[in-house]
């Protein structure tokens, strides 16, 4: 599914990365949301926020792909990008949702 239905991204101007980034990430706030769900024509918009995410397996040892390890917001029923097939959406700011793969290598 991912993105398929998506017919138009706004995304932040490019950068160079220097390798120093932080404090310099583009603010995507409610206000540029509510703009974008106003385009003529839109049927809905989504706000997507991403970056490096580490997951620690039961010994401490980090699982997945190193720095390319990616994460991201949720949005539950509505969001396209991840289909929830079994379990339920976090309920708090100390709860994520992970793959199932993510979870078994993890313990």
């Amino acid at each position: 599914m991912g993105f398929d239905a998506v017919d138009v991204a706004v995304t932040a101007e490019g950068r160079e990365d220097t390798g120093d980034t932080t404090g310099r990430t583009p603010e995507l706030t409610d206000g540029l949301l509510d703009e974008a769900s106003r385009v003529p024509g839109a049927a809905s918009a989504l706000g997507v926020v991403s970056g490096f995410t580490a997951i620690a397996d039961k010994d401490g040892k980090l699982i997945g792909g190193g720095f390319r390890s990616q994460g991201g917001n949720y949005w539950g029923d509505d969001d396209p990008r991840y289909p929830l097939v079994d379990g339920r959406v976090p309920s708090g700011g100390g709860e994520v949702l992970i793959d199932s793969g993510t979870a078994e290598r993890a313990g």
